[in-house]
């Protein structure tokens, strides 16, 4: 299971304050490289 952008402060109970959509976009790029690498047989 992945989780990006405000599922992440869900899951972990955490207050969405602050600027929420630069935040969402550079969670959602973050873990499409870490799903990438781990398509391809790499770490992430």
């Amino acid at each position: 299971l992945w989780a990006a952008g405000m599922a992440v402060s869900a899951i972990y109970s955490t207050p969405r304050m602050g600027p929420i959509f630069g935040g969402m976009i550079l969670s959602g790029r973050k873990v499409l490289e870490m799903i990438i690498s781990k398509l391809k047989g790499r770490n992430a």
